[in-house]
């Protein structure tokens, strides 16, 4: 497989007969930047510090607005009285007893605008502003940071996964190696020792398959969690 078609396999690999049963997705270099970029956490934080920039800015510009007020208010009473008075002042019974209504509202709206204030506006404008650009640098640098980390774990991982590849093809070589040797033990053209040492070459070059599955298993977990 050539180095540039080169896609790696982010799965589990199971061990078998001392080969890697692997399955999963089939995961790109381009594909392993993106999905980082959407869930890392540490770029996603940064991503968010962006919003508390647009709602700084937007505070800062409305120090520029006008400040306007506007009340409005309604009443209603009622009245209603049971005693009256005759012509010489003594308390009577009132002869009409009706709720009397009466009801009020009121309007008001007004503005201000500060005229100096010895160009605390500008400068708080300046502040956001400042505080943004050094957000956005925080983002750029942390992109930055989890692409290498991505790209690193990325080939780490492939190197890996063509290694493992190779170990397997010599592990048949080494398997054809053992069947001729114990070919020509049977016809009397190889000794016991050479037979064993055969059978101890298989065993090596599995052990080693095991040893390089296993460093691929870490490189990709370690890349599922940088992604």
């Amino acid at each position: 497989m050539r180095a540039g078609a080169f896609a790696l396999a982010v799965s589990i690999f199971l061990p078998g007969t001392g080969l890697g049963a692997q399955a999963g997705p089939i995961l790109s270099l381009n594909e392993a930047l993106d999905r980082a970029r959407q869930h890392n956490p540490d770029y996603r934080m940064a991503q968010n510090d962006l919003e508390l920039s647009r709602t700084g800015k937007r505070e800062a510009w409305g120090a520029f607005l006008p400040n306007l007020n506007l009340q409005a208010g309604t009443g209603l009473s009622l009245d209603r009285q049971l005693i009256s008075q005759d012509f010489f002042g003594n308390p009577i019974e009132n002869p009409v007893s009706e709720w009397k209504t009466s009801s009020s509202s009121s309007q008001y709206m007004g503005g201000s605008v500060t005229l100096f204030e010895g160009g605390q506006r500008f400068h708080q404008l300046s502040v956001q502003g400042a505080q943004a650009r050094a957000r956005e640098a925080t983002v750029s640098s942390r992109l930055r940071t989890v692409r290498g980390e991505v790209i690193r774990v990325y080939h780490r991982a492939q190197a890996q996964q063509a290694l493992l590849q190779v170990e397997e093809e010599l592990l048949q070589g080494r398997h054809l190696d053992l069947e001729m040797t114990r070919r020509m033990y049977d016809l009397a053209g190889a000794t016991r020792v050479e037979v064993l040492a055969a059978e101890l070459s298989v065993q090596r070059q599995e052990q080693g398959i095991q040893q390089t599955l296993a460093r691929l298993q870490q490189g990709i977990l370690s890349l599922r969690r940088t992604i």
